[in-house]
């Protein structure tokens, strides 16, 4: 028997897996994609989206993102605007429509950072702001942080 799971919990969970790597491990390179802010690609819902290659399923992965933005950033995206996305950190590819004016993304590329972890001055107000709804980017951020040379 399957028992369904809200898409979010699973998410939470991935999340929740990953940064326990991390820290039972300390070694932040084990994730390829981390953002610049600290939200990781790999169980960013608009990333794994993107990679789903059943069209069906993909539609109903980016309806339960709108909801999702709605509910944990405030923010009213319909189903259209839920973009593909490589990871905003990739050189080249497709980017979600938020991230290209996402101001933490600028400053980091501006500083030609890998991500906020390595800024002299981590963490700063915007960074800190977006902690608020997102406490585990800072976890990601910190571990990597501790660990620089």
């Amino acid at each position: 028997m399957i028992i369904p799971i809200e898409f979010g919990k699973i998410l939470q969970y991935i999340s929740y897996i990953v940064v326990s790597v991390i820290c039972l491990t300390g070694n932040a390179s084990m994730i390829e994609l981390i953002a610049y802010c600290g939200l990781t690609c790999l169980t960013c819902p608009i990333y794994l989206a993107t990679r789903q290659e059943n069209k069906e399923e993909q539609v109903k992965m980016r309806a339960e993102i709108v909801r999702l933005c709605q509910e944990h950033y405030g923010i009213h995206y319909e189903l259209k605007d839920i973009t593909d996305c490589d990871g905003c950190t990739a050189e080249h590819g497709r980017l979600f429509s938020s991230c290209k004016n996402c101001t933490i993304r600028k400053c980091a590329k501006q500083k030609g950072l890998e991500n906020c972890a390595y800024c002299p001055e981590y963490a700063c107000e915007k960074l800190l702001a977006f902690f608020g709804t997102d406490p585990t980017a800072k976890v990601r951020l910190d571990k990597i942080r501790n660990n620089i040379p």
